[in-house]
């Protein structure tokens, strides 16, 4: 019989364990609510409200005036019509909290794949959290996230039938590859994994030496690779049809042209704190897991045990080094790492060290495991730049106002704009306007994407296609990252110098208009023909000091929260406190 104090003591514990279990995934939660700050994501819901409106999916460009007609592969349709129903019916804050839930239940699949291994289920919340704290920036409105998810689903459904092989979770399989299929070209990598569980549990049958907790008959084996077979055909049924497998061969030229980060390997960010910190902990898991999975010594009884997670795991363990793999190759595939290695991780990290820590010990990393959960609980919400306390798009990385600014002075193109601002752009102008570019790398290609950059640098000759061959009336140029500052300081000097004026500049972007007879009003009313944001105000000419005071002053009326023209004042007062 159990005494009082030791049962209330156990009801406590209980009580504890399960508060930090729902703290936790509340947690995982709320981290995976973020603000729209990526011009793609306004492009995808343009597509998604064109189909939705057209029922048809487009198969040529008809966004752009530069690559007008060109061939295009809208692999991403049904992700796109999901995104613009959701925006059009719940607005910019329900598309984020739609893309939340999407994080939330794709790491509540992980939480029950770790559980399902014995884990104790606030240990498996609470280091989920911590092992995705460095990927929780992905969940934007953007289709790789439903390749996560996914993801997510097809692990969960293959270990269930190596856990207990009924045929539900095959057709389950099937259904969610041809879904993946439909969202994103990157659904290769769920048949990849398909196939490769297959040959992983044939040679496991062929090769029982290599055994790890299940021993399939022959029907379950040649189950898994029907189920490959069916996924491959249902993979075809997509407006596609089979272009899509050949996606990635398409956009090759273009992505080593345009070197985006997202597309690079993590080694080349290994500078950043936040990528340095989940790289050390992407390798020390593995680590950890090639011992785990492949070279732990079991007792007979373990080894020969049905239960899952038991004993050594050899087709796991290849899925896991196969997924590390995918880093290395891409940034944006960091993602995937976290659903596929927690879940052996904690259980082997449980079964290890749990061996050693007391129930004095347990009691005190409960207390921990609390106060950090409340602390990150509440940073999240009240610290500098929460996504709670502000606006659900970000107006400094999308040029919003500039946009406002040309829409109310009926502003007309055509217009010139980086790669990274044309989605916004489509989004707000088209189909009045059609953009330079945007991030449809398939669609412009090597040569058109060079021509960009030839305006963008201001390189030889890009007078020619600014003015005899695109007749451009105006540009959008990118202000407040540094690096985009410096890319376009060349250009700015040069539109300057060839009749261009500045008319619009605020923490976010610069635009500057055709000095033409069809602008000349606009340019009067808000024309800057002695500041130029790109250039150091250290360099402005002692002549023209008092009538850049003068438009500063009327920069300020207009923009009295603007941080860059405050600090260009800052810096220019200065400069020439003399005068």
């Amino acid at each position: 019989m159990i005494a009082p104090s030791s049962y209330r003591m156990t009801q406590k514990s209980d009580i504890l364990n399960r508060f930090l279990l729902v703290l936790f995934l509340a947690l995982i939660l709320v981290y995976c609510v973020n603000q729209i700050r990526d011009s793609d994501s306004f492009f995808h819901l343009k597509v998604g409200q064109l189909i939705w409106e057209t029922k048809q999916v487009p198969h040529a460009d008809i966004f752009s005036y530069t690559a007008y007609g060109a061939p295009w592969l809208v692999h991403e349709w049904l992700a796109q019509v999901i995104f613009y129903s959701v925006q059009s019916g719940f607005g910019f804050w329900g598309l984020i909290f739609f893309v939340a839930l999407l994080g939330f239940l794709t790491y509540f699949i992980v939480y029950k794949l770790a559980t399902a291994r014995g884990v104790t289920g606030y240990v498996a919340a609470a280091f989920l959290f911590f092992a995705g704290y460095f990927t929780f920036g992905f969940w934007i409105p953007r289709p790789q996230i439903f390749t996560y998810l996914a993801f997510a689903l097809l692990i969960y459904c293959l270990e269930n039938y190596r856990r207990e092989p009924r045929q539900k979770y095959l057709y389950l399989s099937a259904g969610v590859l041809w879904f993946w299929a439909n969202v994103s070209a990157s659904f290769i990598l769920g048949l990849a994994i398909l196939g490769f569980y297959a040959l992983a549990e044939a040679a496991k049958f062929l090769w029982p030496r290599l055994l790890g907790y299940a021993k399939f008959l022959r029907n379950d084996v040649r189950r898994l690779a029907w189920a490959f077979l069916a996924s491959l055909g249902l993979s075809f049924i997509n407006p596609n049809t089979y272009k899509i497998f050949l996606y990635s061969l398409e956009i090759r030229g273009a992505v080593k042209y345009l070197n985006v980060l997202e597309w690079r390997s993590i080694l080349v960010s290994l500078g950043g704190a936040r990528v340095a910190a989940f790289f050390c902990l992407f390798v020390l898991a593995d680590a950890f897991l090639v011992w785990y999975l492949g070279f732990r010594k079991a007792s007979p009884a373990v080894e020969s045990a049905s239960h899952y997670g038991a004993g050594r795991d050899i087709t796991f363990l290849g899925l896991v080094l196969g997924v590390s793999l995918l880093p290395f190759l891409s940034m944006r595939h960091c993602a995937y790492w976290p659903i596929v290695a927690v879940p052996p991780l904690i259980a082997g990290l449980s079964e290890t060290v749990g061996m050693f820590i007391k129930e004095r010990s347990a009691k005190i990393i409960s207390v921990f495991l609390l106060i950090a959960g409340l602390y990150l609980l509440l940073a999240r919400f009240f610290v500098w730049q929460s996504p709670f306390s502000g606006t659900p798009v970000n107006s400094i990385m999308l040029p919003l106002g500039a946009s406002d600014f040309i829409e109310a002075n009926g502003i007309k193109g055509p217009l010139f704009n980086l790669y990274n601002e044309g989605g916004f752009l489509i989004w707000r102008f088209w189909p009045e306007e059609k953009v330079a570019i945007d991030g449809r790398s398939d669609v412009y290609g090597p040569e058109l994407l060079e021509e960009n950059s030839l305006i963008a640098a201001a390189g030889s000759g890009w007078q020619k296609l600014v003015d005899d061959k695109y007749k451009i009336n105006y540009f959008i140029l990118p202000y407040w990252s540094e690096g985009l500052l410096t890319e376009s300081a060349d250009l700015a000097r040069g539109l300057l110098k060839d009749n261009f004026e500045l008319v619009y500049w605020d923490d976010s972007a610069a635009v500057f208009l055709r000095n033409s007879e069809q602008n000349k009003k606009i340019i009067a009313e808000y024309g800057l023909a002695h500041i130029n944001p790109f250039e150091d105000p250290a360099l402005v000419p002692k002549e023209e000091v008092n009538e850049v005071r003068g438009e500063l002053k009327a920069l300020t009326a207009r923009f009295p929260n603007s941080a860059g023209v405050q600090e260009y004042a800052r810096r220019f007062s200065e400069s020439h406190l003399q005068f």
